[in-house]
């Protein structure tokens, strides 16, 4: 074609990591299926553009899978980028393949698909790896498509592993996506994994041009850098021969065109039969045929001679409209021009557009007669097949001028502007704007003017329908309910001193041993040693000299020796006191907590992402210190069997609710101790409480194992 110069007239430009950062899609995707799944996830607090280093920054620790998709799409391209994060966490880093969606955005039945390819440090089980391509990650139909980590196996934190090379080489429906070691960007061709789109009905979604991207997942401080992208896009000002079939697409070398009809989209398949389509540089137009799949040349917008060309074509009557070309050079000065199939430089997304120099008049009911006429705009309706009624428009102006839309209608700044004076009078206004306080601070103004009386209304069916995040708006209508608030509040706070009360228990078995204290009273005993002054009645051996006498003094002498007996006897007694240093043993008893033991059960063997329960005996109440794996598990501990049951189903990426009845869940890389820090409070709540501790345990290593799981705990409830 001769005029490929004049449309390729240089190199086209390259896209910046600047650029990219500015204008591409962001995502975040989890099983909830809600687009995008993280606020936080796809705004300033994850992504950041690091000027000085000319790079993307992923800074969260994010809680979905999050990334970003170019604006253009690609049926055959080779992409290559070093992944790299300075934190120490060992999880996800990829390249999105392809991003694909269904239905319309912000409407029922919206879905997002990705295909990616991903690097991990271990950090996202063994069915990923730490090398795989995966199909919807995180989302609730995720499968790993294929999993290459025995040819990288390195793992550990990202930080100290460095960074890998992924490339991507793309030929329509066949994909192969390689990476390098960890610190290496040598691309090893042990690691190639490939995949055909055609080989599974979820993979169809991808066939034909698709974005490409980047993501993350729960990695923060994640760079994407010496990116190098070859590739021609249906977005990229192709041109269609319509009369050879080939398609021209641009070069960064001169003469900055290439032939590119084998990796994009022939003019076949982006056109719609029946539909005419208008070059407005070279005033050709075409008709794409709807009884066959021909394109045929209706004829220019020059001269008379394109209408003979036309004339030539099978369509007779295709050729007329060639003839009207004869006032081509008019019409391209008319202050009206509709170009179908319309391709602005910035937003090739148009069928069609029109514009005019002056003003442009649209007329309908001109009689007045009939009452349901309007102006109506459609999507996803085609003509003559489907239904095209009032009810089913997406924009809609009847002819009272009313306005009808089913989504969002985006105002700037200034708002809405209602009509001044509207109910007569001088200087009455009404809006709804806009405004900045101070920075990006911004504030929306409901506002009136100009009279005393002029008032703004908030009209419910309920006195308490007025609300402000949720809360209610009290006024003299409902303010009675201000105190009932304030005393349930109280109330509140007095349910917290009732576990104060728990700690309490505890204290009363100290006090046991306190009493135990009261028998070291009992060490008075010793004051039965006096009994030695019975020993004085040794002094009546003075009596035995008595016998010298009479002898009777010797016999008072005898009962000396019994007051020795006697007083001895008593001093026995006193002993009898350390009898209460039993009761310090009863201080033992307030001191009597129970000391730290282990738990332990071991399920059946089970298959790599296979799941039993397990019950270990254990205590009614009990303080988790630290729960030891045998292998690789996801580990779920609950109140009650019930609980156990009802969490079956929930993934390991999903939180349970606050009421779900699971105490902690842990997963482990191997045989591998978690502590619980601070130490977690653990029950059993059957109707009648037991010993026993529900568990579920997943394994999630390679092969078959059963998997032992021990519980450091404290038992804080009587048995």
């Amino acid at each position: 074609m001769s005029e490929l110069p004049t449309y390729f007239t240089g190199p086209p430009p390259v896209v910046s990591q600047q650029e990219i950062f500015n204008t591409w899609y962001r995502f975040s995707h989890n099983s909830s299926l809600v687009y995008p799944a993280s606020a936080a996830d796809v705004g300033p607090s994850q992504w950041s553009y690091d000027a000085g280093n000319q790079r993307i920054l992923g800074s969260l620790n994010t809680g979905t899978a999050a990334g970003f998709v170019s604006e253009k799409r690609y049926l055959t391209y080779t992409h290559t980028v070093d992944l790299s994060s300075s934190a120490g966490d060992n999880d996800t880093i990829g390249v999105v393949i392809a991003f694909a969606t269904e239905g319309t955005f912000g409407q029922a039945g919206y879905r997002e698909h990705t295909l990616s390819a991903i690097r991990t440090g271990g950090g996202s089980g063994a069915a990923v790896g730490t090398w795989s391509l995966v199909y919807n990650l995180l989302q609730s139909d995720q499968v790993v498509i294929s999993n290459g980590s025995s040819s990288v196996p390195a793992t550990g934190g990202w930080a100290a592993l460095g960074s890998t090379r992924v490339e991507i080489v793309r030929s329509g429906n066949s994909i192969t996506a390689k990476t390098s070691a960890f610190g290496s960007t040598t691309l090893l061709s042990a690691s190639a994994l490939t995949v055909n789109l055609t080989s599974a009905a979820y993979l169809a979604k991808f066939q034909g041009s698709k974005q490409y991207g980047y993501l993350v997942h729960s990695q923060a401080s994640s760079f994407f850098t010496n990116a190098t992208f070859g590739g021609v896009s249906d977005d990229d000002g192709l041109v269609y021969d319509v009369e050879t079939g080939r398609v021209y697409g641009p070069s960064s070398t001169a003469p900055y065109y290439q032939d590119v009809t084998d990796v994009v989209s022939p003019f076949s398949e982006i056109s719609e039969p029946g539909r005419f389509y208008h070059n407005p540089d070279s005033g050709t137009t075409v008709w794409r045929s709807s009884f066959d799949s021909e394109t045929y040349v209706i004829g220019g917008g020059g001269s008379g001679s394109q209408g003979i060309q036309g004339i030539q074509g099978r369509q007779g009557i295709q050729g007329i409209q060639g003839i009207q070309g004869t006032s081509g050079a008019a019409a391209s000065e008319a202050s009206l021009r509709i170009d179908p199939d319309y391709d602005e430089p910035t937003d090739r997304e148009n069928a069609w557009a029109a514009y005019s120099r002056q003003s442009m008049h649209f007329f309908i009911d001109d009689n007045n007669t009939e009452a349901s006429n309007y102006f109506g705009f459609y999507n996803n309706t085609r003509p003559y097949i489907d239904t095209v009624n009032s009810t089913n428009t997406i924009f809609r102006i009847n002819e009272d001028g009313t306005v009808h839309t089913t989504n969002t209608i985006h105002a700037s700044a200034s708002g809405i502007r209602f009509p001044n004076d509207a109910f007569g009078g001088g200087g009455d206004t009404a809006s709804m704007y806009l405004t900045a306080s101070s920075g990006e601070a911004t504030q929306l103004t409901l506002q009136m003017t100009n009279d005393a009386d002029d008032e703004i209304h908030f009209r419910v069916p309920s006195i308490n329908g007025v609300k402000i995040n949720d809360y209610t708006v009290y006024h003299t209508g409902n303010l009675q309910g201000v105190q009932g608030i304030a005393s349930q509040g109280i109330q509140g706070i007095q349910g917290i001193t009732g576990q104060q009360g728990i700690t309490g228990e505890q204290g009363i078995q100290g006090i046991s041993g306190n009493q135990g204290v009261q028998g070291i009273q009992g060490i008075t005993g010793q004051q039965g040693i006096t009994g030695e002054q019975g020993i004085q009645g040794i002094s009546g051996n003075q009596g035995v000299q008595g016998i010298q006498g009479t002898g009777g003094a010797g016999s008072q002498g005898v009962q000396g020796i019994q007051g020795t007996g006697g007083a001895g006897s008593q001093g026995v007694q006193g002993i009898t006191g350390p009898q209460g240093i039993q009761g310090t043993s009863g201080g033992e008893g307030g001191s009597g907590m129970a000391a730290r033991t282990t738990v332990a059960g071991t399920t059946s063997s089970l298959a790599s992402f296979s799941t039993a329960d397990l019950n270990i005996t254990g205590f009614k109440g009990y303080s988790l210190m630290a729960i030891t794996t045998s292998a690789a598990a996801w580990v779920r501990l609950y109140v009650n069997g019930a609980s156990r049951t009802a969490d079956a189903s929930r993934n390991q990426y999903t939180d349970p609710d606050p009421d779900a009845g699971v105490i902690v869940e842990v997963v482990t890389g191997g045989s591998e101790t978690v502590l619980i820090s601070p130490a977690v409070f653990g029950y059993n709540y059957e109707t009648t409480p037991t010993t026993n501790i529900p568990c579920k345990v997943t394994y999630q290593g390679e092969g078959t194992s059963t998997v032992t799981v021990t519980l450091s705990l404290v038992q804080i409830e009587a048995s």
